[in-house]
C-alpha cells in the first residue's frame, strides 16, 4: 500500500499504517443503515425506528456504505475529510469503494437521496460517531490524495480489506461478545492480542527469510555454479521493484538462478516469498516437487516456511501439503440477500480454494493462469493482487505463450511493478519482440519511459530493468553446455519407427516426439507390432491417470534415473515433455515443429552427464 500510495508529506511507514488500518476498520459502515439491521428482526435497534419485518432488506452493504462515505456531509466531516481537499469524494472514492467492496468487487455508489430512507437520523449519527471513534483511536488522518495515486492504493487496499475482513470475522479467532467494552478497550484488550494468533493460524505471517544462501543449498555439494548463476548471486539489486529476464540454454539452471535472485531480494526486503508461474499442471507439479526440496534453505533454520501448489487439481498431487487456514462454519447467506455473503462463509470458500490462498504461502509454484486471475474482472482479484506484490513472481518458459496469453502476462508484469513487487522471467528461446513488450509492461508500471536495448544480442544473457534503467549482461555460457547437434532428416515415418526400435534394441532410452495425440497413439502401435513397448504421455488422459504416467516418466527419464531403469525404454509422447519438465534421453526422435520448439525438444536429448554413454558416439537430433 505504502509504494502505491505516493501521498505528499505521508511518510511510507506508521503514517501509512495507520491510514490503511482506519480505512480497513470502516469497511463495514453500510451495516448502519435500517434496511440492513432489518436482516436479523430480533436484534433491530428500536431507536431506528419502523417494524423491521416490514423493511425491505435487498441491500448490499458495499454500495450503501460507499454511498454514506461519498453523500453525506456528516459522515464526510467524521471521516476526516474537511482537510483533505475540495476535488473530494472524487479523488478519495476508489480508495473507499475498495474498502467498502470487500465481498469481491467494487461496489458504485447509489442515489444520494435513497440515503435518509435507508439510515434515517439515528442512523447517520451512529455512523458518523463510529467513523470519529475510529479515526480518534488509530490516530489517523485523511490528508490530500491525487486521482491516480488513490486508484493505484486501491488495488492493494482491496485485498487488505478482504484478508482483515475473512480472519476477523472467523468465529475461531473473534467470537461474538456483548458490547461491555468501550471501543478503545476491546481494540487493545481482546481485537489486537487475538489478531497475533488469528494472523499465525491462517498462515500469513511471512517466515524470517536466511540471511545467506549458498549455491550448494540449491544444487548440491560438490557443483560447480553455472555463469548464469554467478551472475545472479553477484547482481547488484534495485532499490525499487525490479524486472530481471534470464535468457540461457535448456538444462543450464535457469531455475536456481532465479530462486538465488529471489532470496538477495527476499533478504533485502523486497518480498516476502516467491511464487513460480509454469504453462502447465505437469511442469507446475514438477517445479513443485523440485522447490520442496530445498525450499527451506531460503528460512531461518528453525521456522516452520509454508509452501502451496496452484492448479485446477492440486489436491491430486500426492506431494501437495500446505498448511490449511480452519475456517469458520458455513453460515447462511444475510437473510433477504442471496448474493450478500457472510464474511465466515466467504472465508470457508476461500479457505477450501487454496489456489488463492497459494499467494499468501512462503512458496508457491502453480500455472500462470492462476497469477493472470489477479489482473482479470474476477471475484476477490485483489486477495491475489495482494499475495503477488510481496512476493516475488518468477515466470518460466515466457517464450511458451500465445498472444493472447503473452497481452495477459503483460498486464500482470505492470500490476506487479507498479505495485512494488520484483518479476524474474526465464527462456531459452525468447524473441527480441516479446522481449520488447515485456520490458515496455514493465515501464507502464513503474511509469517510466523504459526501452528494450537493441544491441542486445548475445546470449545467453541476463536483462535487468529498475525505474527508467535498462542493462543488457552478456553471460558466458556454462563449459559443458554448448554443443553442436546435428539433425538429421528422415524421409518416412516407416523409417523413424525402425531406427526406434534400433535405437531400443541397442539399449537406449528413446523419446519420440509426435506433434498430435493420434500421432502418438498411432506411434505406440506400430512399436508394439514391433515387440517394443512404448510408453505413451499426451494430454488427453484421466487426470488420476496423467498425474500417475507423469510421475513415472520423471522417475524413469529424469535426472536420478538409474542405468537399469532406463535400458531400451521408449517414451512416445507430445509436447508435454519439450519444456520444463527434466528429462534426460539417449536418443530422440521428433516430427518437424517451429525452431524455437526443436530447441527446446532438443535439450531432453544428453541433458545430464552419464558415464555409460562415455564411448558412445555424438548425438544427434532426428
Amino acid at each position: 500500500f505504502g509504494p502505491a500510495v505516493r501521498i505528499e508529506g505521508l511518510e511510507v511507514g506508521d503514517d501509512v499504517v495507520a491510514l490503511a488500518t482506519y480505512l480497513v476498520s470502516i469497511h463495514d459502515i453500510g451495516k448502519f443503515a435500517r434496511r440492513f439491521q432489518a436482516k436479523a428482526p430480533d436484534h433491530y435497534p428500536s431507536v431506528l425506528g419502523g417494524n423491521p419485518t416490514r423493511i425491505s432488506t435487498n441491500y448490499d452493504h458495499g454500495v450503501g456504505g460507499l454511498a454514506l462515505l461519498c453523500d453525506h456531509r456528516e459522515a464526510q466531516n467524521a471521516l476526516g475529510l474537511a482537510h483533505a481537499g475540495s476535488a473530494y469524494p472524487y479523488n478519495w472514492q476508489p480508495t473507499l469503494s475498495a474498502v467498502t467492496g470487500h465481498h469481491g468487487r467494487p461496489p458504485y455508489p447509489g442515489e444520494p437521496e435513497e440515503l435518509k430512507g435507508d439510515y434515517g437520523r439515528f442512523g447517520f449519527q451512529a455512523a458518523a460517531h463510529f467513523l470519529a471513534m475510529s479515526r480518534e483511536l488509530l490516530c489517523a488522518e485523511l490528508p490530500s490524495v491525487e486521482r491516480e495515486n488513490s486508484t493505484n492504493a486501491s488495488h492493494a487496499l482491496a485485498g487488505l480489506a478482504v484478508l482483515a475482513d475473512w480472519i476477523g470475522s472467523n468465529q475461531k479467532w473473534f467470537s461474538y461478545r456483548r458490547p461491555e467494552l468501550s471501543l478503545a478497550d476491546y481494540w487493545r484488550q481482546v481485537a489486537q492480542p487475538q489478531s497475533e494468533r488469528a494472523l499465525d493460524d491462517a498462515g500469513v505471517t511471512p517466515t524470517r527469510v536466511a540471511t545467506h544462501l549458498a549455491y550448494s543449498d540449491l544444487i548440491g555439494q560438490g557443483i560447480t555454479p553455472s555463469p548464469l548463476q554467478e551472475w545472479a548471486c553477484q547482481v547488484e539489486i534495485p532499490s525499487g521493484p525490479a524486472l530481471f529476464l534470464l535468457e540461457d540454454e535448456t538444462g543450464s539452471g535457469k531455475t536456481e538462478a532465479a530462486v538465488m535472485l529471489a532470496h538477495r531480494l527476499m533478504s533485502s526486503g523486497h518480498a516476502h516469498g516467491l511464487y513460480v508461474a509454469l504453462p502447465t499442471m505437469a511442469t507446475a507439479n514438477a517445479m513443485f516437487d523440485r522447490l520442496g526440496a530445498r525450499y527451506r534453505q531460503l528460512f531461518e533454520e528453525g521456522t516452520t516456511p509454508s509452501m502451496a501448489l496452484a492448479h485446477g487439481a492440486r489436491e491430486m498431487h500426492d506431494g501437495f501439503r500446505s498448511a490449511i487456514l480452519e475456517g469458520g462454519r458455513h453460515e447462511a447467506s444475510y437473510p433477504g440477500d442471496d448474493d450478500d455473503d457472510t464474511a465466515s462463509a466467504a472465508c470457508a470458500a476461500w479457505i477450501a480454494d487454496d489456489r488463492r490462498r497459494t499467494f499468501f504461502a512462503d512458496v508457491g509454484a502453480g500455472t500462470v493462469d492462476q497469477a493472470i486471475l489477479a489482473v482479470l474482472p474476477v471475484r476477490h482479484q485483489s486477495l491475489r493482487v495482494l499475495g503477488l506484490m510481496r512476493r516475488v513472481l518468477i515466470l518460466d518458459e515466457i517464450h511458451a505463450y500465445d498472444a493472447y496469453m503473452q497481452r495477459e502476462i503483460e498486464s500482470l508484469i505492470e500490476f506487479q511493478t507498479g505495485l512494488g513487487g520484483s518479476t524474474i522471467l526465464l527462456s531459452a528461446t525468447l524473441p527480441a519482440e516479446v522481449r520488447k513488450r515485456l520490458v515496455a509492461a514493465f515501464g507502464k508500471g513503474s511509469r517510466g519511459p523504459v526501452e528494450a536495448p537493441e544491441m542486445l544480442t548475445d546470449y545467453p544473457a541476463a536483462t535487468v530493468c529498475s525505474g527508467s534503467a535498462v542493462r543488457a549482461f552478456p553471460v558466458a555460457a556454462r563449459p559443458d553446455r554448448p554443443r553442436k547437434l546435428p539433425v538429421r532428416l528422415v524421409n518416412s515415418i516407416d523409417d523413424v519407427l525402425a531406427q526406434v526400435v534400433q535405437a531400443a534394441q541397442a539399449g537406449r532410452a528413446v523419446l519420440y516426439i509426435r506433434n498430435t495425440v493420434d500421432d502418438v497413439l498411432e506411434a505406440a502401435a506400430e512399436l508394439a507390432a514391433q515387440d517394443v513397448e512404448a510408453q505413451v504421455f499426451h494430454a488427453r488422459y484421466a487426470l488420476a491417470d496423467r498425474l500417475e504416467i507423469e510421475r513415472s516418466v520423471l522417475q524413469r527419464f529424469g535426472r536420478d534415473s538409474a542405468p537399469e531403469q532406463r535400458h531400451g525404454r521408449v517414451l512416445v509422447a507430445t509436447q508435454v515433455v519439450e519444456q520444463s519438465l527434466d528429462l534426460d534421453f539417449d536418443a530422440m526422435f521428433t516430427d518437424l515443429a517451429p525452431i524455437d520448439l526443436l530447441i527446446q525438444r532438443a535439450g531432453r536429448l544428453w541433458r545430464h552427464e552419464r558415464r555409460h554413454r562415455a564411448s558412445w558416439a555424438p548425438p544427434e537430433a532426428r
